[in-house]
C-alpha cells in the first residue's frame, strides 16, 4: 500500500471509531442492551488505530532524521 492509501485508511478507521462510540452512547442513553459493548468496541478500535498511527509517525520521523 502506498503512503496515501495508508493515511486514508487510518482516517476512515478514526471516523468509524467515532461513529461507533457516538452510536453506543446514544444506545446507552436510551437504555438499549449492549450499548456499553458497542461503545467499548469503538474505544478499542480508536485505540488500535492510534497505536498504529503513532508507530507509523515514529518510523517516519526516524527516517527523516537519518
Amino acid at each position: 500500500m502506498t503512503n496515501q492509501q495508508i493515511s486514508t485508511t487510518i482516517k476512515i478507521l478514526y471516523v468509524a471509531a467515532s461513529i461507533i462510540i457516538i452510536g453506543g452512547a446514544i444506545l446507552r442513553i436510551q437504555h438499549y442492551p449492549h450499548g456499553m459493548l458497542i461503545s467499548l468496541i469503538g474505544f478499542v478500535l480508536g485505540t488500535i488505530t492510534q497505536i498504529i498511527d503513532s508507530s507509523r509517525a515514529k518510523r517516519r520521523t526516524k527516517e527523516i532524521e537519518e
